[in-house]
């Protein structure tokens, strides 16, 4: 501000600066007519080119070095978000569990599921699922649910299950399947009975192969699985195939847009072809009259999960005493506003597994700051639930002071979350447990990026403090 000619060149490249001539006179020799004014003048020469020089290189220097923090940045996308202090790596530790989280197992998880590579985040185009959480977790292969169920022996009190965002049915009829110990109950039966746009999944739940294995040594039970889906065409090519396969009325399907809301209204909902999963409830807002006609949306009912259960008649047909055995939530970004609409419902749940990804409200709240899964965590927590990342049989704990606010209030990602609840399911959230310390104890779990072949001989080296690894 003080020499703004100087100012404006320091922001040049140093090439580009104005060059300083110097007075020619007779052969290119200075005229010394007068020694001091020539002496004068040229030191002020010297003194500017040393100046501009200067300032030169000290732009050179800048530049360089802003480049090499965005490079940095680019590769580890972790380190654009605050480091956690100290005080605050236990401090969402629920109150209600005694569980913890040392610095040996906060280390485990960076390393076990690769945060240290800072390959999560929007620079890094969360569609394209290159994130490591990601791989790990996108379909996630729940054995601890079936190992629970095949060693837990249970009364003939009526087995519970929602599936919220039930789309093609495979995880409800394997639901179904857990819950009456019916061997007849098989995804192949089911694909049969639907129509062909809705017999394959993404995750490959309609192969027959991840059936649960029925024991030999248990009866049928009594049992019921809610099956809610918003798109028409789903919504009536899934009641048709309950009542073809004869899973009807133990198989109940339901045409609710699930929302945070408790009053009943009404959306627009797009209507393609049955088991489409790219819609959701917000596809249809603010749309014109030729969007809505081209994606064929039409008025669907919608409340919150609490209040749908009650429209149902749910609190009336069960008692008090009747827990739901497991629910799964899958609703396309929309899976925080389910639980914050399903808490009495949830409050009764043993076991939940929801989606998080980078669509709807989980990208609107995140580009927001509102850290929408450190929201869903939370609630649950409160209502006594402790939380995983779930793998292929593995388990990475985020409730209970695992949680790495470096990475995961960041840009969500693709994966899922398991939660189990401690106090009406003490079984499984033991069992669920020793997983976890299975996981985090089994080096052979540590996710490397394709291009390393050890971690160590990279320059992303392993983090040895956690320090290091909230750094990370």
């Amino acid at each position: 501000q003080l020499y703004p000619e100087i100012s404006q060149f320091s922001r040049m490249p140093r090439q580009s600066a104005p060059r300083l001539r110097k007075k020619q006179h007779g052969g290119g020799f200075p005229s010394f007519a007068n020694n001091n004014d020539q002496l004068f003048q040229l030191l002020l020469v010297l003194g500017g080119v040393v100046v501009f020089t200067g300032l030169g290189l000290l732009y050179e220097f800048s530049k360089s070095h802003h480049k090499e923090h965005a490079m940095l940045q680019d590769q580890n996308s972790l380190r654009a978000h605050p480091p956690i202090e100290e005080d605050t790596l236990h401090k969402h530790d629920n109150k209600s569990n005694a569980l913890s989280c040392s610095e040996e197992e906060f280390i485990a998880i960076v390393q076990g599921m690769g945060m240290e590579y800072g390959m999560c985040g929007m620079n890094r185009k969360p569609w394209y699922n290159r994130c490591p959480i990601t791989q790990i977790t996108g379909c996630p292969n729940s054995e601890w649910i079936d190992n629970h169920y095949q060693t837990t022996s249970r009364s003939k009190r009526k087995f519970i299950a929602i599936n919220v965002g039930c789309n093609k049915g495979y995880d409800a009829i394997n639901f179904l399947r857990i819950g009456t110990s019916d061997a007849s109950v098989t995804r192949t039966a089911w694909r049969d009975a639907m129509p062909e746009s809705a017999s394959e999944a993404v995750c490959a739940q309609d192969q027959e192969t991840l059936d649960y294995q029925v024991p030999s040594h248990v009866n049928n039970n009594p049992a019921v699985v809610y099956c809610i889906e918003p798109v028409p065409s789903t919504y009536k090519a899934l009641q048709e195939a309950a009542e073809r396969t004869g899973y009807y009325p133990n198989f109940k399907v339901l045409q609710y847009a699930v929302s945070e809301h408790h009053e009943m209204t009404q959306v627009l909902f797009p209507n393609f072809e049955a088991g489409d999963e790219k819609q959701e409830i917000s596809s249809c807002n603010h749309k014109s009259k030729e969007k809505q006609d081209e994606l064929k949306c039409v008025a669907v009912k919608s409340s919150s999960l609490d209040s749908i259960m009650e429209h149902e008649h749910f609190f009336e047909e069960h008692d008090d005493d009747d827990l739901v055995d497991l629910m799964l939530i899958d609703v396309e970004g929309w899976d925080i506003r389910v639980i914050q609409g399903g808490t009495k419902i949830l409050e009764r749940t043993k076991y939940v597994e929801f989606e998080y990804n980078w669509k709807g409200e989980w990208m609107k709240l995140s580009k927001a700051k509102m850290n929408p899964l450190h929201e869903a965590i939370t609630i649950l927590e409160e209502l006594h639930f402790t939380c995983y990342w779930p793998g292929q049989g593995e388990l990475w704990r985020i409730s209970s002071g695992c949680w790495n606010a470096n990475v995961y209030d960041g840009i969500p990602f693709w994966s899922n979350v398991a939660c189990v609840n401690t106090k009406h399911a003490p079984e499984l959230s033991e069992q669920m447990e020793e997983v976890y310390k299975k996981t985090i104890s089994n080096t052979t779990t540590r996710w490397m990026p394709p291009d390393h072949s050890d971690p160590d001989e990279s320059k992303n080296a392993k983090p040895k403090t956690t320090k290091q690894a909230k750094r990370a």
